[in-house]
């Protein structure tokens, strides 16, 4: 994992296809404390929510579930 911008964006569209031009060249944690300040402050939604991060913990129970288990694991089945 890296924070260079290393990867290209290539649109699909009907009128054909575009390459857009992808520049983060600012440090990515400063852009996310920010956005989390501003979160705080009320001023913006925050980058992520209470209810992303209950729902990647969701998954990731569930995902270690199936692993141990071998069998397919719903995140509504889980307890």
């Amino acid at each position: 994992m890296t924070q260079d911008t290393l990867g290209t964006v290539t649109l699909y569209t009907d009128k054909g296809v575009e390459e857009i031009a992808v520049d983060c060249s600012e440090d990515l944690y400063h852009i996310n404390v920010r956005a989390f300040a501003a979160g705080v402050k009320g001023e913006r939604q925050p980058t992520a929510t209470g209810e992303d991060g209950l729902r990647a913990l969701q998954v990731a129970l569930a995902v270690e579930q199936s692993l141990k288990t071998g069998t397919t694991v719903k995140l509504n089945d889980l307890e």
